[in-house]
């Protein structure tokens, strides 16, 4: 959802953070963690919707 609100909707880091409730660091940690996920998926190959 995170990486949705940042990089679809264009919202920024405080944003988010106020959108949900978190801090802007936590919502940083969140962006950092979420985009090695992605990018572990991604060098795995196919992706699956589920």
């Amino acid at each position: 959802m995170i990486l949705h609100l940042f990089y679809f909707e264009e919202y920024s880091v405080r944003e988010i953070g106020q959108l949900i409730e978190l801090t802007e660091s936590a919502v940083k940690t969140r962006l950092s963690r979420a985009r090695v996920a992605l990018k572990k998926k991604m060098e795995g190959g196919v992706i699956t919707v589920e």
